[in-house]
């Protein structure tokens, strides 16, 4: 448990001052990236970045069942400028509806690995909500190379990424 805790307050110190601060209005949707099981990502929306990470990582109670295992996680990417909750989590919804989408079906057909077919979800998520304001924050430098390389041109004008 120690060595998740210094993994977890590692990356919180390397998030964004904005990303540290408790706002009930600002949402953001996540993806985590395990340590130990490299291919597994877990996707959600909160107000509050660091209580979910720690939550994720078995530090405080509460956390998705599906992060109890495969611990430490660390951030990939967050998705931020959402201009409600709801707009958050129809985000998160597009996101997570893998084997109904085409865009997930056509990444798994042309054999992309579990972070690719990810990033395609996230690409055609940001198709659906084309009035939001989006920018990206990348912790995770392949997510950002999978980003870059799944998005065209067009999508690049509406898209502002934020490396930090």
């Amino acid at each position: 448990m120690d060595s998740v805790k210094k993994v977890v307050d590692e990356e919180i110190a390397l998030l964004p001052e904005r990303f540290k601060e408790r706002r009930k209005i600002d949402y953001v949707c996540y993806c985590l990236r395990s340590v130990t099981a490299r291919a597994r990502t877990y996707f959600g929306t909160t107000h509050d970045l660091v209580h979910r990470l720690r939550q994720h990582n078995g530090i405080i109670k509460g956390g998705a069942r599906a992060t109890m295992t495969s611990r430490p996680w660390r951030v990939a990417i967050v998705i931020y400028g959402f201009s409600s909750r709801s707009a958050a989590l129809r985000y998160e919804w597009f996101c997570k509806m893998k084997h109904s989408q085409a865009a997930y079906t056509d990444a798994l057909q042309k054999g992309a690995n579990s972070i690719e077919r990810r990033v395609a979800l996230m690409t055609r998520a940001k198709q659906m909500c084309p009035k939001e304001e989006l920018q990206y924050y990348f912790g995770d430098t392949y997510f950002e190379q999978c980003c870059a390389t799944s998005t065209s041109e067009e999508q690049d004008k509406q898209i502002c990424y934020v490396s930090m």
